[in-house]
C-alpha cells in the first residue's frame, strides 16, 4: 500500500489578491504511475472536507474511501505542533511520500499511525506554486522506481 500526503506534497495555495489551490505539475502522473504499483491512499492531516474538495477541484482521483483525513486518526495540538493519535492503522511494507523529513513533528504522527519508521518514507521537494519552476515531473521515474523497490518482497536470506 502507498499512502502520499496532500498540502504542499501534491498540491499548494498560491496567496496574492486571491487565494487559489494549485496542482503540482506531474502530481497526476506520479499518481497514475503509483497505481499501477497497488493501491493508493491520500493521507493527510488536512480536514476531511478540505480533502475531499481538493481530491475533486483537482481531479486527483481517490474514491473517498481512499482518503485518510485528520478527523480518521488524529488531532492537532497546535501548542506542541504535533498529533495527538486516537486511532492507528499498522501497515508493515508500505510506503509514504511526503514532502516533510521523518523527524518534523507531524510526520513522527503519520509514521506512527502507520506504525512503520522512516526508512518507509519518500521525501519528495516541497512545493511552493509561486516558484519559478518545479523539477518534480522530472522526478516522478525516479519516485516511482524507488516507491516499486520498497514494495518489492524481501528475498530469503539462503
Amino acid at each position: 500500500m502507498i499512502f502520499v500526503d496532500l498540502d504542499d506534497c501534491l498540491v499548494c495555495f498560491r496567496y496574492g489578491g486571491e487565494t487559489l489551490q494549485v496542482l503540482r505539475p506531474g502530481a497526476l502522473l506520479l499518481l497514475a504511475e503509483l497505481r499501477k504499483l497497488g493501491p493508493v491512499k491520500l493521507f493527510t492531516t488536512g480536514i476531511r472536507s478540505h480533502a475531499l474538495n481538493s481530491n475533486e477541484r483537482q481531479g486527483l482521483g481517490f474514491a473517498p474511501e481512499d482518503i485518510i483525513a485528520r478527523e480518521d486518526f488524529c488531532k492537532v495540538d497546535y501548542y506542541e505542533q504535533k498529533l495527538i493519535l486516537h486511532a492507528t492503522a499498522p501497515c508493515p511494507g508500505c510506503v509514504f511520500i511526503d514532502n516533510q523529513q521523518p523527524d518534523y513533528s507531524y510526520t513522527v504522527g503519520k509514521l506512527e499511525y502507520l506504525g512503520v519508521g522512516g526508512d518507509r518514507m519518500i521525501v519528495v521537494p516541497h512545493f511552493v506554486a509561486d516558484e519559478p519552476a518545479d523539477r518534480f515531473p522530472a522526478l516522478v521515474p525516479a519516485i516511482v522506481e524507488r516507491t516499486k523497490s520498497m514494495l518489492a518482497p524481501l528475498s530469503p536470506i539462503e
